[in-house]
């Protein structure tokens, strides 16, 4: 690296460039492959939903419950094309992590009538909660940090749903510290994963920059070289343009040499006979 590295810093608890226009400049990098698996991860939240459907109609049956969920799953769809299809090839990560959190957030909280209406799988609820958090940290392309927040967010409305539904305090309590793995495994494999694809962008900057430089100095190397067409007569040589020119004029041109001029002996003697004396 060279000295200029501090504008590559990363901080770790964002998992992001400090320096608001290289991460800008990263965004833009990595922006096709983002959309990319944003909309994969978006499609499969949504197929998984309405898929999900099948067990509850299975246990509920076509009564009010059912339809309650089934609504549910359909807004949230709803919402998941709209997110789908504002994501254009020039949308960034910072564009799109409002949205997407506001989505998360309202899912999360819906996804709370499972256990008033599935009372019978308070487990299998727990379960895909956990997995939907460490997803959202390790697989939906937005900030960290917003994704980070939107999980604890998942962690305390679960929590507090099932206070509010009776659960006892210690068992609430030993389902903080398993809902909390889900929560650290995702935020640190996330992080590390953030940080490694920065640096690898920093190098390539940094390949670049060296790259240019040595094109530039390469171009600022300039070389005679070939065969030159020069006059017999008045030692004018012919340019490119086919134009004859001094011969200073044209090495200097084509190299990195300066002329100062003087006058050699045999000359001097021919001007100036008076003033220099053959030896």
């Amino acid at each position: 690296m060279t000295d200029d590295t501090d504008q590559y810093k990363i901080s770790i608890w964002l998992a992001e460039f400090t320096d608001r226009d290289v991460e800008k400049s990263f965004q833009r990098h990595v922006q096709p492959i983002m959309t990319r698996q944003l909309r994969i991860a978006l499609m499969v939240w949504g197929v998984l939903l309405l898929l999900f459907a099948i067990p509850d109609y299975i246990a509920l049956g076509a009564v009010r419950p059912f339809y309650y969920l089934l609504t549910f799953r359909m807004v949230t769809v709803a919402a998941l094309l709209i997110l789908f299809f504002m994501i254009a090839p020039e949308t960034t990560i910072f564009e799109i992590t409002y949205p997407v959190a506001a989505v998360v957030v309202a899912y999360i909280s819906g996804f709370m009538m499972f256990f008033i209406y599935r009372p019978d799988s308070v487990q299998l609820v727990l379960g895909v909660i956990m997995l939907q958090v460490i997803s959202l940290l390790m697989f939906v392309p937005i900030r960290f940090i917003i994704s980070f927040f939107a999980a604890l967010y998942a962690v305390f409305i679960t929590l507090l749903t099932r206070l509010v539904l009776g659960a006892p305090i210690r068992g609430l309590i030993g389902l903080f510290v398993v809902f909390m793995l889900p929560v650290v495994v995702g935020a640190v494999t996330a992080i590390r994963l953030g940080v490694l694809q920065r640096k690898q962008f920093a190098l390539l900057c940094e390949t670049e920059k060296i790259n240019k430089d040595l094109q530039k100095a390469l171009s600022e190397n300039k070389e005679l070289s070939g065969l030159l067409p020069i006059c017999s007569s008045c030692k004018k040589i012919r340019n490119d343009g086919g134009y004859w020119e001094q011969i200073e004029g044209y090495i200097r041109d084509h190299s990195k040499a300066e002329f100062s001029h003087g006058l050699c002996p045999d000359c001097a003697i021919k001007l100036y006979p008076d003033l220099y004396r053959p030896k």
